[in-house]
């Protein structure tokens, strides 16, 4: 998820407040921490986690600092669980009452499971961006690799690209 984070942002069209105070990106100490130490345990993560942020001193409180990042581990040293807080909903707009799209929420869904499963696969993580010529190609391709194939994932592969510029079917655009 760290090297896809910024085309996250531009997917969901995240506030910029949101972003540096809410849902921070990754913190590279904490990947490179990882990857060195390599923990075997939750608790070993855990202090890898805490210690990379700074916020080593409240690790029980519920509003430690470390936990406002898009992905907030600290919810998972804490009450077993993941969060991730990088979603916004859309403003309201012609006449609606709120901005919650059924497709939308879908799409975050499947993205939370498919980040979870992937994370309990991979070997190691790295916040190195992903190609940035084409984000909407970036997008497609993680979101394939991440297993959104299919018709039941044709919203949350729409939900994700369409507000990205670029072409989804060629990386370096199509020839004419």
């Amino acid at each position: 998820m760290a090297s896809h984070e910024q085309l996250l942002i531009d997917a969901l069209n995240l506030d910029e407040v949101r972003i540096r105070r809410y849902c921070k990106t990754v913190d590279p100490r904490f990947l490179e921490q990882v990857n060195r130490t390599r923990p075997e345990t939750m608790s070993q993560l855990a202090d890898v986690w805490y210690k990379s942020h700074d916020e080593n001193y409240g690790r029980s409180h519920h509003y430690n600092g470390s936990r406002y990042h898009m992905l907030n581990l600290h919810a998972t040293f804490t009450k077993g669980t993941v969060a991730f807080r990088l979603f916004q909903f859309d403003k309201p707009a012609n006449g609606k009452q709120n901005g919650l799209h059924a497709g939308q929420l879908k799409s975050y869904i499947q993205l939370c499971l498919a980040l979870s499963q992937m994370a309990k696969e991979v070997k190691s993580a790295s916040a190195k961006p992903q190609q940035t010529e084409n984000p909407k190609y970036a997008m497609r391709t993680w979101l394939l690799r991440l297993g959104f194939i299919g018709d039941e994932f044709k919203t949350a592969r729409d939900v994700f690209t369409n507000r990205l510029s670029g072409d989804t079917a060629f990386r370096n655009g199509r020839v004419a």
